[in-house]
């Protein structure tokens, strides 16, 4: 009996420990930083890199090599073109989103607004990092802004150095020793010159 027990419980772990890995890795989480309006979430291909049907019109296979900036935008373009609905979510207090419960394969993560401010971006889950998979993903959207113009004519550096009076008492100081120097080395020659007549 204590046999039939120990081997049931042994099936049983067993079991255990083959289902757990591969539920667990069937869905992810994207968590992104840094955001300052909501964000829409698409999936845009399976697993295997290739388009869901809403998105068929994008005639390529997704790969790790094309997760570009112009691949995601041929990705929104079609998603706005047909008024395509993802799913919307809310920044919170410290200005996070996050997706959960994503089964795998292509996301294009982009702004739910027309003055989204950051660049649609595509995300795979899992995304392989060192040949490991890694199903729960934070990332930071790239913002987009204006640029800081860039100055025709290099700024003159002379002009841009703070007066905090640093450069002046090196100078004070020196020129001081360097005159008492001179008088000490006066004194001594006058002194020793009185000695010698003596």
């Amino acid at each position: 009996m204590r046999h039939a027990i120990r081997n049931l419980l042994c099936a049983l772990f067993c079991t255990l420990f083959l289902i757990l890995p591969v539920s667990a890795a069937e869905v992810g989480s994207l968590l992104l930083t840094h955001v300052k309006k909501d964000v829409e979430l698409f999936l845009v291909a399976d697993e295997t890199g290739s388009p869901v049907a809403a998105f068929s019109e994008v005639r390529q296979t997704l790969d790790e090599v094309s997760l570009s900036p112009e691949t995601a935008k041929l990705f929104f373009d079609v998603a706005k073109k047909q008024s395509l609905c993802g799913t919307v979510q809310s920044k919170n207090e410290e200005g996070e989103i996050f997706f959960s419960d994503l089964k795998q394969g292509w996301y294009l993560v982009c702004g739910a607004e027309e003055s989204a401010e950051f660049t649609p971006f595509l995300v795979r889950v899992p995304m392989t990092l060192e040949e490991r998979e890694i199903y729960h993903i934070k990332a930071q959207p790239k913002v987009d802004g204006p640029t800081k113009p860039i100055p025709s004519t290099p700024l003159d550096p002379e002009a841009n150095i703070p007066q905090t009076g640093a450069i002046l008492w090196p100078k004070v100081l020196l020129l001081s020793l360097g005159g008492l120097s001179i008088l000490a080395g006066l004194f001594f020659v006058v002194t020793g010159q009185k000695k010698t007549d003596e």
